[in-house]
């Protein structure tokens, strides 16, 4: 993905702020500048905060079912935790990358169509990419990962599927399209945890919401 001078450098501005609000996070950034020409694939980790990350890991159960709309470093870690994983990807090179790198993860391709409701700011209708969590059984999934396209109605199609306790995670969850979502999640239990993505150049946002019991 291509970043113009002016987003890094206010990116860097963002960062600064955000280790000043936060001096005990300085190690993070510290981490952060180590790795920072690592993807998230090569590292095998989430490409999310680091707060999210261990957020979830502290959280998931031994063998937990996991379904991914949008996968990647997500997919590896989880499998590497010994998660049971799901993931449906709308790109075929990428999709198939991630089955070769994670391959105990069920990868599953779903490309866009030209007509449907469900249309994507990038481009297709995600109908079936969206439907592809209706024949997971209700009250199954220990976590859903919203972190694809469509992500508003992707993420209320999961929460049926969810276990109560069960997580459910939106990445770049500060976003204003994303606000419906918040309101319909209103009586949820939330974290919204902020930070340095893995080879991002600004802070930003996970939301990780508990299903009520």
């Amino acid at each position: 993905m291509h970043v113009s001078q002016i987003d890094r450098i206010r990116g860097a501005v963002g960062i600064g702020m955000w280790v000043v609000a936060n001096p005990l996070r300085v190690t993070d950034v510290v981490s952060w500048i180590r790795h920072r020409k690592e993807s998230p694939w090569e590292r095998r980790e989430p490409w999310w905060p680091h707060d999210a990350v261990h957020f979830v890991r502290d959280r998931l159960p031994v063998g937990a079912d996991v379904f991914e709309f949008g996968g990647g470093g997500s997919t590896a870690w989880l499998t590497d935790l010994g998660a049971n994983v799901i993931c449906v990807e709308h790109e075929p090179e990428w999709a198939q990358k991630i089955a070769t790198g994670a391959p105990g993860a069920d990868v599953r391709l779903v490309e866009p169509s030209t007509v449907g409701q469900f249309e994507s700011a990038n481009g297709g209708f995600f109908d079936e990419y969206l439907s592809s969590i209706h024949e997971i059984g209700d009250k199954s999934l220990d976590l859903v990962v919203v972190d694809g396209r469509c992500r508003v109605p992707c993420a209320l199609a999961a929460i049926p599927k969810i276990r109560d306790g069960g997580l459910l995670l939106l990445d770049d969850s500060d976003r204003d399209r994303y606000r419906v979502l918040h309101e319909q999640l209103a009586d949820w239990p939330v974290q919204h945890l902020r930070g340095l993505k893995p080879s991002g150049v600004s802070i930003c946002q996970t939301s990780v919401w508990t299903k009520p019991r």
